[in-house]
């Protein structure tokens, strides 16, 4: 079992929140055995069953494998097996919404998007699925309709549960599947104070602690219930998420209990003060930052645009470094190479230049070295 405790940099949650959530996620439930490990599912659920306190049941998407009428039929029969006297809530997965599966989804489990509230909690979840697509999207009208709704909710504890990873995690192999919006998603969540999202789709637990200066957003990703499609020594898990005011704990729980797969992980943020300067005080360390020269002889503006930039970081006072992140050249061609070292050399600091793609095309690396 690997257990996380992360306490979230945000002064503004209201006292009192205390919940425990059961977190399923990509059950994949189909009669086939190559994709569906029902022996699992059936341990998990009877484990499930014996927790205590438990507040909510999420399931974060993917419950069938083809979104057939079949599978949802067979995935109701499976999930009446869980006797836990609370709510159990379903995120749309892009299994669920293959074969105008999200229809089916609608008719026979329940809302594309729902919400959990109380006086001091709020959880809204989503719909990213992009019906017969591997990856999601959240859509402009839906993240202007969920930033009205988390800025509505001043003072609570924010959660946002979509199937899609949020941004790319481990493990994955080919990164492909993060939300299309993930950029714009991450404004909305920044700008309203949003403490956790969950997400699933990738079958492999993952926790990330995203700090945006004043407080944490913590982003996880839960494993595979029951899905034979298992990556890397993760085989088929569910959590168990406990918030107490501004402490979270993960508990990621293998149904199988492989010996070689349990892990214990302790991790803690605290929260952030920030200190003010004092006066006459100098910075410790003091970095001149720029990007995307694209030296060309040929390109007077540029040159023109260089000249300025010397100018002003030579004009500057106690630079440890001047650091250079990309796109040195326009076409990495042996006389911008040579233009640019040149150039570079005016800096009267010391300076790091490192390599974008304009500089490795074609084989450009080999002049870099």
């Amino acid at each position: 079992m690997k257990t996380t405790s992360i306490k979230v940099a945000n002064p503004t949650i209201s006292e009192g929140v205390k919940k425990r959530i059961v977190i399923i996620s990509d059950t994949h439930i189909t009669q086939s055995e190559s994709d569906f490990n029902l022996n699992a599912y059936k341990k998990g659920i009877e484990q499930i069953n014996k927790l205590k306190n438990v507040d909510y049941i999420i399931h974060l998407g993917d419950l069938t494998q083809n979104g057939t009428l079949l599978e949802f039929e067979y995935a109701k029969t499976l999930m009446s097996g869980i006797k836990q006297k609370v709510p159990t809530y379903y995120v749309i997965g892009n299994h669920d919404a293959l074969n105008v599966g999200y229809l089916l989804f609608e008719e026979m489990i329940g809302e594309r998007h729902f919400e959990i509230e109380d006086e001091s909690f709020f959880l809204l979840a989503l719909d990213s699925t992009i019906p017969d697509l591997a990856t999601g999207k959240i859509n402009y009208r839906t993240m202007m309709r969920v930033k009205n709704l988390l800025l509505d909710q001043p003072n609570k504890m924010k959660v946002v549960c979509f199937h899609h990873q949020l941004i790319p995690i481990p493990h994955t192999g080919k990164e492909r599947s993060a939300i299309l919006d993930s950029g714009d998603m991450l404004q909305v969540l920044k700008e309203c104070g949003v403490h956790l999202v969950l997400n699933g789709h990738r079958h492999i637990s993952n926790l990330y602690t995203i700090n945006f200066g004043k407080q944490d957003l913590l982003a996880f990703n839960s494993g595979t219930f029951s899905s034979n499609k298992t990556r890397y020594r993760e085989n088929f898990t569910y959590n168990i998420i406990e918030i107490n005011n501004d402490i979270f704990r993960f508990n990621i729980i293998p149904i199988l209990q492989q010996e070689k797969f349990k892990k214990e992980i302790f991790r803690k943020v605290s929260t952030y003060s920030f200190r003010k300067k004092k006066k006459n005080e100098k910075p410790f360390c003091k970095i001149i930052h720029f990007f995307d020269s694209s030296f060309s002889p040929d390109d007077k503006k540029t040159e023109q645009t260089f000249d300025k930039l010397i100018q002003k970081i030579n004009n500057q006072n106690d630079i440890s470094i001047v650091l250079h992140s990309g796109n040195l050249t326009k076409n990495s061609h042996k006389e911008e190479y040579e233009f640019a070292r040149e150039r570079l050399k005016e800096i009267a600091y010391p300076y790091i230049v490192v390599p974008g793609i304009n500089d490795v095309k074609p084989n450009g690396y080999q002049l870099w070295l």
